[in-house]
C-alpha cells in the first residue's frame, strides 16, 4: 500500500499536478493504459490468419485514428487541470504505449492471444465504461446543465 502511494505521488509530481486534480490524472492514465492492453491485442492477433496483412493494416489503421480522440481527451483532462502542454503530450504517449508492447507478443503467440483476445477486448471496453460513468459523467454534471450532460450520454449511447 505504501509503495503504490509512493509511485502515484511520483508521478503526480511528474506532471505537476497535485490533489484532487492529480488523482484524477493518473486515474485516466491508468485506465487508459489498461484499455491499451486489449487494443494491443487486438492489433497483433489481427496480423494472423490467411489475410493476416490486410486485415491487420485495416485494423491498425483504425484503432489508430480510434486514438486520436482518445489522445486528445487525455490531453486535454490533464492541460485542464493544470499540467504543462508538452507533460501532457509525454504522459499521453505513455499511456498508449501498452498497445505496442502488446501487439508484438500477441502476434508472435497468437494461438495463446487469440484464446484471451475476447477478454482483453472486454476489459478494454470495461475500462472506457467505467471511466466514464465514474468520472466523466459527474463531472460534467458538475459543470453543465443535466438536460444537455443526459442528452449528450443518450446520443453517445446510442451511436
Amino acid at each position: 500500500m505504501a509503495t503504490r502511494l509512493a509511485v502515484a505521488l511520483v508521478l503526480a509530481s511528474l506532471i505537476c499536478l497535485q490533489g484532487a486534480d492529480a488523482r484524477k490524472a493518473m486515474l485516466i492514465l491508468g485506465v487508459m493504459a489498461a484499455h491499451a492492453f486489449g487494443e494491443g491485442s487486438g492489433v497483433g492477433v489481427s496480423f494472423s490468419g490467411p489475410r493476416g496483412w490486410a486485415q491487420g493494416l485495416l485494423v491498425t489503421i483504425a484503432i489508430g485514428l480510434h486514438n486520436i480522440p482518445e489522445g486528445m481527451a487525455v490531453a486535454t483532462i490533464m492541460v485542464a487541470r493544470g499540467t504543462p502542454p508538452r507533460t501532457a503530450l509525454f504522459w499521453t504517449l505513455a499511456s498508449a504505449l501498452p498497445q505496442g508492447l502488446v501487439a508484438v507478443p500477441a502476434y508472435m503467440f497468437v494461438e495463446t492471444f487469440s484464446e484471451l483476445l475476447p477478454i482483453a477486448l472486454g476489459f478494454a471496453a470495461g475500462c472506457m465504461i467505467w471511466i466514464v460513468f465514474a468520472e466523466l459523467i459527474p463531472d460534467a454534471l458538475e459543470t453543465a446543465e443535466h438536460s444537455h450532460v443526459a442528452t449528450a450520454a443518450t446520443l453517445s449511447a446510442a451511436a
